[in-house]
């Protein structure tokens, strides 16, 4: 995704893009990633804050019907905007 992109071009950038993502999410806003390039400890270093609640963690996500994110080929990640400023 554009965040894979934004890692190749440089780690920092992607650091600095996720704390964009921050600011200009609203409170209860949703950003999912699906990566096949960033590594989740380098996922779950740049959402630790706590203006971020994780819903997704790169493993499989099962919806209410049962239904599971197989062969993606990547990793699926979410995070919901928390009302901490």
């Amino acid at each position: 995704g554009t965040l894979d992109a934004i890692h190749i071009a440089g780690p920092e950038l992607f650091v600095k893009s996720v704390q964009e993502l921050a600011r200009v999410t609203a409170d209860g806003g949703v950003v999912m990633c699906i990566s096949n390039v960033v590594t989740e400890e380098e996922w779950y270093d740049a959402f630790s804050g706590a203006e971020w609640e994780m819903i997704h963690d790169g493993n499989l996500a099962f919806a209410s019907d049962g239904e599971a994110t197989i062969d993606l080929g990547a990793s699926l990640f979410s995070w919901k905007r928390t009302s901490f400023r």
